[in-house]
């Protein structure tokens, strides 16, 4: 009972015990009555159970969790609503958080939600999920000048929605004007490795206001992109200030690395020494425990998407693009660059983004063999091996199968998807793009109109970049041609899986539902290939990566076997069906009773003078006879003057003007007289006990035959 409600009770009970003592026996007892009544209404605060008919939204009908999925939603719920779904792409990480915060929100531990995306996966977002797969309402917040050209994307004007869809970019000038604005206390932030660099503006402004809201869903399907103490970083953002772990205590923590060789102490005498390389990963354990408290990981599901055939086309390079090739090869880079690349070895991050950089010309060198430093000749293009034989494989795919669908990527514009652009203009085969906005003629609408064309199928061609890397929804992709690598691995892993996705290719059977990717590559006929070795690094650090994967999703599955509850399908998103409604049974007719005749009245005992002791023996022996228990503790405040049966009876004591210290003797001196009390004992009376003397009724029957059957009445019940 809380100290308000023990308060009010209090006052209740001092009042009516004022009054008590210049009333009648009978308004004694109405006062009573009143009090039990009010005090009844009177209830402690509960807490407040969600209803779900009232909550929402809920999943559109037909639309079923995976176990990955139903496991993130647990996951989420038992951690206080904070964690982060590390999946790989198109395995329904959007529909993953969605459900995540809808069961909070079923809970009734989240509000409104506001969704953080990169600017150009708005739209997706909204209606590739919130539309697609909920019945929930959502809105768009657009800059000043999209708000303009577009009310709906003011967010003064948007009125009252389930999700507010912003981008990261306009999030992070304002996070608390937005905050505000929405109401929000749920934040789902997609493709979360954006604030992998802890030196970030966005990466500052998660770890600030994820302390302000109640509810932080993250989902990425690269926790860790270069190196492994990405993941940590992440962790690190939505951690508490002591949680978080620095990168040098975690490297020499967790890291394993191969001893370093005679060469390699000797390359340090001279330009820096570089560390062994990495390895693998020590105390697993540890670690299994330090990355599952923020990431759920789910083992890679091939059901209803298709398989990935991965294929390694070599072209041998043209003799002049051969010489231009050593020849800047050996003006870019030192010896011991040239080695690092050479042998593909893995190498401190920083180190190995430094040779890569002084290394662009020959990357793009590799894509087109008339390259002149600075200014790309679109038009050697058709001189160029690598690009030729993209082209009779994009014409030979065309004409093989009627539902041919094709993405062409490369990280370079003028030395890569321009030039493919130039031949497919030539030949006649229409096409749609999707560049970074910073080139020319580029906006949203031109992207968006560009990824509905590709997917209605009215072109078959889609050539991006690496704008196009993340979040694109691509289905019914044949066939995925990367024109050259990137030396991150889950770069080029994301780019090739915007074709690979849950659902693609339904219009096959199962068997048949297969992705042909190829990466082509560039070969001089002596040295090394630029290309082969970039893809050799990517390898080894997507090897490690995995390992981290792997590490975080076997004590997942250890969870999911211990606790079978886990993996169980949520059936709580399903729009509730209307209640049944039964149909009222007829009321029984009851049969008139004969009418009872009255009792007569007994006449009022006559006034005898007991002893003290005889009095208390008789009324006890009364009550024993009946069963039950004395209701009368003492006190003041709590006295009754009823004997409580065993059977759920009461019975006034019949004994004429017995007060209630004669039935329970308490620690004031009691007085002998069971009938008048003298003028000397009444002057040192307290209040209190002259208001317990004046509670004592006289006879039995003295309130009317219906009074006893009310049952003990309590002050301060």
């Amino acid at each position: 009972m809380s100290n308000d409600l023990q308060k009010i009770i209090s006052m209740l009970s001092d009042t009516i015990m004022d009054k008590i003592a210049a009333s009648s026996v009978v308004g004694q007892m109405a006062e009573l009555k009143e009090a039990r009544v009010r005090t009844k209404d009177i209830q402690p605060p509960q807490d407040v159970v969600p209803n779900p008919e009232q909550l929402g939204p809920f999943l559109k009908e037909g639309v079923k969790l995976t176990e990955s999925q139903n496991q993130f939603t647990k996951f989420i719920s038992d951690r206080e609503g904070i964690g982060v779904a590390a999946w790989k792409p198109g395995s329904g990480k959007t529909l993953g958080a969605i459900a995540a915060y809808m069961n909070l929100r079923k809970e009734g531990r989240a509000g409104k939600a506001i969704v953080l995306v990169p600017a150009s996966l708005r739209v997706n977002f909204a209606e590739g999920g919130v539309a697609k797969f909920t019945t929930g309402t959502y809105g768009i917040i657009g800059t000043r000048q999209e708000s303009k050209a577009i009310p709906e994307m003011d967010i003064e004007r948007m009125g009252d929605k389930d999700f507010y869809i912003v981008s990261h970019d306009l999030f992070r000038a304002n996070p608390d004007y937005y905050l505000e604005k929405t109401g929000a206390d749920t934040i789902i932030m997609d493709e979360m490795q954006r604030i992998k660099d802890p030196q970030s503006v966005l990466n500052d402004v998660i770890e600030k206001v994820g302390q302000k809201v109640k509810n932080f869903i993250g989902a990425t399907a690269t926790p860790a992109m270069n190196k492994p103490f990405e993941a940590i970083e992440l962790r690190n953002a939505i951690s508490q200030p002591g949680e978080r772990l620095s990168e040098e205590k975690f490297t020499k923590k967790f890291i394993q690395r191969a001893p370093e060789d005679f060469w390699n102490r000797v390359q340090g005498w001279f330009g820096g020494e570089l560390k062994g390389e990495i390895t693998g990963f020590k105390k697993k354990e540890e670690l299994a425990k330090l990355l599952t408290k923020s990431f759920h990981f789910a083992a890679p599901s091939s059901a209803n998407t298709p398989s990935k055939e991965l294929e390694i086309v070599e072209t041998p390079m043209t003799a002049s693009q051969e010489a231009n090739y050593h020849a800047i090869l050996k003006k870019k880079l030192t010896t011991r660059e040239r080695r690092v690349l050479e042998e593909g070895k893995l190498y401190p991050d920083r180190e190995m983004v430094k040779i890569l950089n002084k290394a662009m010309a020959i990357r793009q060198l590799s894509n087109n063999a008339k390259w002149v430093e600075g200014a790309p000749d679109v038009a050697a293009a058709a001189q160029t091996p690598k690009i030729l034989r993209m082209m009779n494989d994009v014409e030979e795919h065309l004409s093989s199968r009627p539902d041919a669908k094709i993405i062409i990527a490369s990280n370079f514009v003028g030395s890569g998807a321009k030039m493919i652009e130039a031949l497919l203009k030539q030949k006649g085969i229409s096409y749609g793009t999707y560049y970074g906005k910073g080139q020319k003629g580029v906006t949203s609408e031109t992207r968006q109109k560009a990824i509905k064309d590709y997917r209605a199928g009215k072109v078959k061609i889609m050539i991006m970049t690496g704008a196009g890397a993340e979040g694109l929804d691509l289905p019914n992709t044949t066939m995925h041609m990367t024109m050259d690598p990137h030396y991150n691995p889950e770069r080029i892993t994301q780019q090739e899986a915007r074709g690979i996705r849950r659902g693609g290719q339904k219009h096959l059977p199962p068997s048949q539902r297969r992705v042909i990717v190829r990466r082509y590559i560039s070969v001089p006929s002596k040295g090394f290939s630029i290309d082969k070795s970039i893809y050799t690094i990517a390898a080894k650090k997507k090897a490690l990566v995995d390992q981290l994967k792997e590490i975080g999703l076997r004590a997942q599955q250890r969870r999911a076997e211990s606790d079978p509850s886990y993996s169980r399908a949520l059936s709580l998103f399903a729009r509730p069906t209307k209640p049944k409604i039964e149909k009222l049974k007829k009321p029984e007719v009851l049969k008139p009773q004969k009418p009872v005749k009255p009792t007569k009245l007994v006449k009022p005992m006559k006034t005898v003078k007991p002893q003290g002791g005889e009095m208390r023996k008789s009324a006890m022996e009364k009550f024993s006879g009946n069963g039950g228990y004395l209701n009368a503790r003492g006190s003041f405040d709590e006295h009754e003057v009823r004997l409580i049966g065993g059977n759920g009876t009461s019975n006034l004591i019949s004994e004429p003007a017995m007060d209630a210290s004669q039935v329970l003797p308490h620690n004031k001196t009691q007085s002998r007289l069971p009938g008048k009390w003298s003028k000397r004992r009444k002057s040192s009376l307290t209040g209190k006990e002259k208001a317990r003397m004046a509670f004592t009724p006289k006879t039995e029957g003295a309130l009317g035959p219906n009074e006893n059957k009310e049952g003990p009445v309590r002050v301060g019940y």
